[in-house]
């Protein structure tokens, strides 16, 4: 993606990598009796989008005067999930939107449920955040990689 979409140069000995990465895949999934095509397209679905996450990031980090502006690398971290929350608000209340009252009893009456979800946010949110920072000290693709 980096290097069609983008036109960042990709070096050669990323290029050599690939095949061992993608091989080591093929391995890991040969003796797997029950594999599921659907979960294999939205793992590469997920790749996708988190491919075009990092690309972006790492533009934006290299817009001039941008970083005077937000600060921090955290900063511009934290713009991203606020962002897409936001952006996701429409699509949740047309799909589970009749759902809401539901999960708020949900939500208060079964710990491991409120327990679950604020540690799994939390993680996440880590997560990303060490992701963005690690961006801007290599390049997009060895982050995908590593």
């Amino acid at each position: 993606l980096s290097q069609f979409v983008y036109g960042s140069k990709v070096s050669k000995a990323k290029w050599l990598c690939l095949p061992i990465v993608i091989g080591g895949v093929i391995l890991a999934s040969v003796n797997e009796l029950d594999f599921a095509v659907s979960a294999l397209v939205s793992a590469c679905i997920a790749n996708l989008f988190a491919a075009f996450k990092g690309n972006e990031n790492k533009k934006l980090m290299s817009t001039e005067g941008l970083s005077d502006r937000l600060g921090s690398v955290g900063n511009q971290f934290a713009l991203t999930p606020i962002l897409g929350f936001l952006m996701s608000i429409p699509v949740i209340m047309i799909k589970e939107g009749n759902k809401f009252g539901e999960f708020i009893e949900l939500f208060k009456s079964t710990p491991a449920i409120r327990n679950n979800l604020i540690a799994s946010g939390l993680w996440f949110y880590g997560y990303n955040e060490l992701a963005t920072m690690t961006l801007k000290k290599t390049s997009v693709v060895t982050a995908s990689v590593a």
